[in-house]
């Protein structure tokens, strides 16, 4: 039950208590502590309330992250709170690829300040619905890391869709402050957006506050998210598509593959949006360009798109190789191998990026026996009959040796460790050579 202007933070159940005390202003003003006295007579934290003229639930909520206190429950106030401050909510800037454009007067940028349905960090929930409302009565402010004195263009239209709230803002060429947070947008070194509010009505649903109507008063692009639900795309990281698998041994040459995706899509002159649908990344700096699309994983199997294993394999290498320029890729290569995790769920692998186990690594540093090596070679995606080939040879050549000592000499070679991070020919000869 909310208590009357009073965040409460419960820290312990206050069942397991004797007795129960209050002492006021422990931590400071208006931030009071409710101590529990075990049967023993020793007493500890059972919660912590912040008056709410003081703090806003957000600040109450900063208070105990910087603090280390970790509440099973947190109630906001009831009542109206007679604090000015707005409360912050953040989420990952939604930016689609051709959602960031310029005329020669203005930045224009399409997104979503919201995401509707999704736990943010502060176990809060922002339902459908929450800003309907507050929308009809005015449209928000398009400030910078809220600050409202920091006006940096304007809002053409904010309105709910499924997904969450969506924006479409302006910002004019001719306001240097403008021209340098717009580069700093498409470049990816900022990468949220998040929006400032008073909550009107909320409940408590499972432990995480849901947020049923909310008064939007302005949005701003800024360095930090709370919500980690959504991911910037300046650059266009291409979004995970739930597309056929081909078959782990389907054949894939790239060239070919190519050619068969532009006819596909229809991409005459420029890779279009189809064409780009069969690669992890494209660069918007480059849209018109075929070479701005990189590291394909798809090929046109029986008429449609599918990801084809090998070719998902292919762009896994040629990250994971020393001698790439990742740099091209900037802050969207952590989203790259976001997508790249699914798409190895698919498959039913692990990802190199997905795990700690010693099974995704690249090295063979830790692995000693013929069942962990099968185990390796299929966490990297060969197939069955792959796997065959290689174990065969080196159980070969142990029984032709007859040595104990064989079969480590092999998996201790660093020959043999560093062919771990080839393609599947390379690694199969690197094999044969070595045994």
């Amino acid at each position: 039950m909310p208590y009357l202007h009073e965040h409460a933070a419960r820290i312990n159940d206050p069942d397991k208590y004797k007795t129960i005390r209050r002492e006021n202003n422990k931590f400071g003003e208006g931030i009071d502590v409710i101590w529990g006295v075990l049967e023993n007579g020793d007493a500890e934290i059972q919660a912590i309330r912040f008056n709410s003229v003081k703090f806003t639930a957000q600040q109450a909520k900063k208070w105990l992250k910087e603090h280390d206190y970790q509440p099973i429950e947190f109630e906001p106030a009831e009542g109206k709170s007679t604090s000015n401050e707005l409360e912050i909510k953040d989420f990952d800037l939604i930016i689609e690829q051709k959602g960031f454009k310029e005329d020669e007067n203005n930045f224009y940028f399409k997104g979503y300040a919201a995401i509707f349905n999704n736990v943010d960090l502060d176990n809060d929930v922002v339902r459908p619905g929450a800003f309907t409302k507050s929308l009809k009565e005015r449209m928000p402010k398009l400030c910078y890391q809220h600050n409202v004195k920091d006006v940096i263009g304007v809002v053409k239209s904010c309105y709910e869709d499924a997904k969450g709230l969506r924006i479409e803002a302006m910002m004019p060429k001719d306001n240097q402050h403008c021209k340098d947070i717009a580069a700093l947008i498409k470049c990816g070194a900022l990468d949220s957006m998040s929006f400032g509010y008073k909550t009107v009505d909320a409940e408590y649903v499972g432990g995480n506050r849901h947020l049923k109507e909310l008064k939007v008063f302005e949005v701003s692009p800024v360095t930090m998210a709370m919500n980690p639900g959504a991911m910037i795309e300046s650059k266009s990281v291409m979004p995970f598509q739930s597309v056929p698998i081909a078959d782990r041994d389907q054949r894939w040459d790239k060239e070919a593959a190519i050619r068969r995706i532009q006819d596909w899509a229809d991409a005459v002159e420029q890779p279009n949006e189809k064409y780009k649908s069969a690669f992890l990344w494209a660069d918007s700096n480059k849209a018109n360009n075929f070479d701005s699309c990189k590291l394909l994983i798809g090929d046109i199997v029986d008429g449609e798109l599918k990801i084809v294993p090998r070719a998902l394999f292919t762009a896994v290498k040629s990250l994971q190789n020393i001698d790439s320029d990742l740099s091209i890729f900037g802050k969207d290569l952590d989203k790259i191998k976001v997508n790249i995790n699914k798409y190895y769920k698919m498959l039913d692998l692990v990802s190199p990026w997905d795990s700690d186990d010693a099974m995704s690594r690249t090295t063979l540093n830790e692995i000693n026996s013929i069942k962990e090596v099968n185990e390796y070679l299929r966490s990297k995606g060969l197939s069955n009959t792959e796997r065959t080939i290689i174990i065969a040879k080196i159980k070969s050549v142990n029984m032709e040796t007859q040595s104990e000592k064989a079969l480590d000499e092999i998996l201790g070679n660093q020959e043999f460790k560093t062919s771990m991070s080839l393609g599947i020919e390379e690694l199969k000869n690197a094999i044969v050579e070595l045994t």
